[in-house]
């Protein structure tokens, strides 16, 4: 299946900077199956779509701060850079979340709202399509994000 990893934006009224900002970890298939199998694992929600060519698909979907432990899961079994990049700026959004609904809870450190910020565009950056994203080097592509964990495909094939 496809996995995409990404950190949505989306304006709100309610938040106190006007925006707010989520990570999400999708998995597509034509088969319902391994995607039901996901939801029962991590949680999450499936959907049915329709593809470009009108056959059907179905997306499993992880968001907050559970996106993190299944990006953390998946990460070693992606050969791809780029998906592999984007999967660890989920893990490094999700490491600025907080645990606790402080009254401040939405009264975050220009610090915390600046580190988000820049995972959202690495985190775009290695989503990037169209011309030129998928004739970077691999070594482009390690530097958007310093991938920190190698997957265990590459070190079985010592690429």
């Amino acid at each position: 299946g496809e996995v995409c990893a990404l950190i949505s934006k989306y304006t709100t009224k309610d938040a106190w900077c006007g925006y707010r900002q989520e990570a999400v970890v999708q998995i597509a298939m034509t088969d319902f199956e391994p995607v039901n199998a996901f939801r029962k694992r991590w949680g999450g929600s499936v959907s049915k779509y329709n593809r470009e060519n009108g056959h059907p698909a179905y997306q499993w979907t992880r968001k907050g701060a559970r996106a993190k432990e299944v990006a953390q899961k998946l990460l070693p079994y992606i050969l791809s850079p780029r998906k592999r990049g984007a999967l660890q700026c989920v893990i490094d959004y999700c490491d600025t979340l907080q645990t606790t609904r402080s009254p401040l809870f939405y009264r975050l450190s220009v610090e915390i709202l600046l580190k988000r910020e820049e995972c959202r565009e690495k985190c775009r950056a290695f989503n990037a399509k169209g011309l030129g994203a998928n004739n970077r080097t691999e070594v482009e592509i390690n530097e958007i994000g310093k991938i920190k964990i190698p997957t265990r495909q590459m070190e079985f094939l010592n690429v």
